[in-house]
Formats: structure tokens, C-alpha cells, sequence
């Protein structure tokens, strides 16, 4: 076996024990301070001196190439293989295994700190214990207000604080002190389907001080997000919100949490009062408006079930289709071009696909992706 082999399967074996090591449930026996233990049946010291071995000049330089740093080559190999940890821990944090993969990136940085990409694994061992303590032990979620008013333009919402652990839980803050950052992205609708967006953050905070929350208690702080919207009176408002847990101090027990944590993510849709029945039902609402070419309806409708596909994904790929050739089918000849505009900008937003924004260029596209169908 090649001494590169040797480097590989060394350095695997070394990272398997690091993160066993990082588990609470593995436990390793700990060896005396001067390094390697000794069998008991050894003595520490003998009077006898082994035989001194006489060495040469080609001993001692042979000796001193053992002991130098890794080989470009060699490197590389080590680099190659804790990359694939790095796509591995990226895998697990993916699919909601956040403790697995908050162990593997920080194995790769206790084991080789000055890797190339320890920015990465650094960011992502953050992100994964941050969203480990969310999902075990602190919920964050933003809950709107009900409003009457069309459209919004300050929404008002509470940051709900749960203790999901068996511990207590104590947030330290001056009154209206900081307790995080709250972001929103707002995404508005025109009649003629163009769109605006925009987005911003605002500090929250703690306008009662500190608070402590025992076993599963709640606490809930007011926000409210100056949306700063756009100079037309929209059809539809889609309004993300998203935030950051950060107060000046706080503790999960006898643990200070150092790192921030990200609330659950919350998604807001906002018809005017004359469409609202098209919510209940998008993908209906849009075929029905249709056969009428009633373009605000379209509008509304059409945003609110291509943001319903997306989310359904691949569960979605016919009846995403079946809207695809109902659109392409109102590419109408016989119609003036501004009214093709509403419906190319549906066709993108549903299909997912930039094309140049003419009928004939739409129509073509559509023949050749039924043919490849």
C-alpha cells in the first residue's frame, strides 16, 4: 500500500474518534499527563541503561525526513477527504440532523484548524448549533396581527419566545434593551403583474427587561416592521419574516448562549379586499380568470399558485404544466401586446424559465419543451 494510502486510512481513523469524541455518550480513557501509558508490569525507571545505538550521518538525516510536515501531495489528499466531511456535514444539516452536522465541522477544526476552508466549517458549525437549540430548546416564531387595512404598510406581529427544554431559561436586558434583529423581504403584485420588492431589518426589543421563562412558558414582545412599500396601490403583498435571537445576555440553565438563534420563518399573504376569494383556491381562481381576462384576478391568483407550486415542488410537476399550457394557450394573436405582458410575466413566474419577453419567442419555447416532454 502507498504511503499516500497509509496518509488516508490515518487520518480517517483520526476523524472517526474525533467525532465519536465530541459525543456526550462516548467516553475515552484519559492517559497520564506525560502522554503515552505505561503497562503496569513496566517500571517507570530502571537502573540499567538500554545500549546506547550509534548513529551515523545517514541515520540522522534519514531520521529527520520521517519527522517533517506532510508533502504537498500528501496535504492534499487529507484536504480532498475533509472536504467530503465539510459536503457530509452540509448533507446532514440539510436534512434537519443538526447535531451530527455541528460534530463533523467541528471535528474538521479541531483536527486541522488551518484547513483552507475553515471559514465554511466554522459558519456552519455555528448555524447548526444555533438551529439545534431551536429545534430542542428555544421557539422563535413571529405572529402577525390581523389587519383591515389595505395595503399594509407597518405590520405589527408579536415575537413568541418558548422554552422547549427542561431548564429554566433567563434573558438579561436593559428595559427596551436589545433583543435581537428581526428582517422582512415584501414582494408587491400590480394589476398588470409587474412587481416591487424590497427588504429591511429593525432591532427588536425587550421593552420590559429581562425575563426568565420556566419549562415550556411563553413570552411574547410587540414588533412592529415599517414595510416601506412601493408607490402603486398593489393586488398582492407576500411578506417574509425572519429574525435573529440575540438579547445582551442569556442562559439555557447553567449554558450561556453565545451565538445567535434564527426564528422560524413566517410567510404573510396579503389580497385586496375585492379578490380575497381567490385565496382560498389559486390554481382555480387563475383558470377561471382566464376564460374572463380579468387581469387583476390574474395577477393575484397567478402569484399566489406559482408560489404554491414551488412550494409543492415535485408534486406539483402536472398541474404546473397544465397551467403552463393554459397561459401559452392566451398568447393571443389577435390581442395587442400589452396584453401579452401580464401573461409572459406568469408564465416566468410559474415556469421558473427567462425567456425574452415576446409572444413568439413563449410559444416557441412551449413547442419545444411539450416535444421534449
Amino acid at each position: 500500500m502507498s504511503f499516500r494510502c497509509w496518509v488516508f486510512l490515518g487520518w480517517s481513523s483520526i476523524f472517526s474518534v474525533q467525532v465519536l469524541a465530541s459525543s456526550p455518550d462516548v467516553a475515552f480513557p484519559r492517559q497520564p499527563a506525560g502522554g503515552k501509558s505505561r503497562p503496569e508490569s513496566q517500571p517507570a525507571s530502571s537502573d540499567t541503561e538500554p545500549p546506547v545505538k550509534e548513529t551515523t550521518s545517514d541515520d540522522t538525516a534519514s531520521s529527520g525526513s520521517d519527522e517533517t510536515t506532510l508533502s504537498t501531495a500528501e496535504r492534499r489528499v487529507i484536504q480532498k477527504f475533509l472536504a467530503i466531511q465539510l459536503e457530509t456535514a452540509r448533507s446532514h444539516f440539510r436534512a434537519g440532523r443538526f447535531e451530527l452536522a455541528s460534530r463533523l465541522a467541528d471535528a474538521i477544526l479541531t483536527i486541522a484548524p488551518d484547513v483552507s476552508f475553515r471559514g465554511e466549517a466554522r459558519r456552519l458549525r455555528r448555524q447548526a448549533e444555533a438551529r439545534l437549540i431551536r429545534e430542542t430548546a428555544l421557539g422563535l416564531e413571529f405572529l402577525p396581527e390581523s389587519s383591515e387595512t389595505f395595503p399594509i404598510e407597518v405590520l405589527t406581529g408579536r415575537l413568541v419566545v418558548e422554552n422547549l427544554s427542561d431548564e429554566r431559561i433567563r434573558v438579561a436586558a436593559d428595559n427596551d434593551g436589545p433583543l435581537g434583529l428581526s428582517r422582512f423581504k415584501l414582494f408587491e403584485v400590480y394589476p398588470d403583474g409587474s412587481q416591487w420588492s424590497t427588504r429591511g431589518s429593525e432591532i427588536v426589543h425587550c421593552r420590559d427587561g429581562s425575563f426568565r421563562l420556566d419549562p415550556h412558558e411563553v413570552h411574547r414582545e410587540l414588533i412592529a416592521l415599517d414595510l416601506r412599500r412601493g408607490p402603486r396601490l398593489p393586488v398582492l403583498q407576500l411578506i417574509e419574516v425572519t429574525g435573529d435571537f440575540r438579547p445582551t445576555e442569556a442562559t439555557i440553565g447553567r449554558e450561556v448562549l453565545r451565538s445567535a438563534v434564527p426564528w422560524e420563518r413566517t410567510e404573510i399573504s396579503v389580497v385586496a379586499p375585492e379578490l380575497r376569494d381567490v385565496e382560498a383556491d389559486p390554481g382555480t381562481s387563475l383558470t377561471q380568470a382566464l376564460k374572463e381576462f380579468d387581469t387583476p384576478r390574474m395577477a393575484a391568483a397567478g402569484f399566489l399558485w406559482a408560489r404554491e407550486l414551488t412550494e409543492r415542488g415535485a408534486l406539483a410537476v402536472v398541474e404546473r404544466e397544465e397551467t403552463i399550457d393554459r397561459l401559452v394557450a392566451c398568447l393571443d394573436p389577435e390581442r395587442d401586446r400589452g396584453s401579452d405582458r401580464l401573461v409572459i410575466r406568469l408564465l416566468e413566474a410559474i415556469s421558473g424559465v427567462e425567456q425574452r419577453p415576446t409572444r413568439e419567442t413563449w410559444i416557441r419555447w412551449h413547442a419545444d419543451h411539450r416535444r421534449e416532454g
